[in-house]
């Protein structure tokens, strides 16, 4: 069973893309829209695996996540066969956000399903 938060992640890519809200120290949207390239790994058991994504850094990030009119700060879409090889259990989602000489990271507890 997953803990209350966790992103659950089919290997047969039941869900093609995840979405994610990020927020800034004073609860505002991040807006990553300009600027910045993004790079998606998922870690089991102390090993990083990159996967090959899309992600996309929406323009007008709204909302708590919540609502179907929200919209998201990034949309990630995992190539077609960047899950196979993923183990099923636990995992992190680690997003790497760069801008100029800055990395940002972003870390998401994952729970992988066959």
């Amino acid at each position: 069973m997953a803990t209350p938060g966790t992103i659950i992640i089919y290997k047969a890519r039941e869900f093609p893309s995840w979405d994610f809200w990020i927020f800034d120290g004073a609860g505002t949207i991040a807006n990553l829209s300009t600027g910045w390239t993004f790079t998606t790994a998922i870690r089991q058991a102390g090993t990083d695996t990159t996967i090959t994504t899309v992600v996309t850094a929406n323009a007008t990030p709204s909302g708590d996540g919540t609502a179907a009119a929200d919209v998201s700060t990034l949309n990630v879409a995992p190539a077609a066969a960047a899950l196979d090889n993923l183990t099923v259990g636990p995992a992190t989602i680690i997003i790497v956000g760069t801008s100029g000489t800055k990395d940002r990271e972003w870390q998401f507890p994952a729970q992988i399903r066959d």
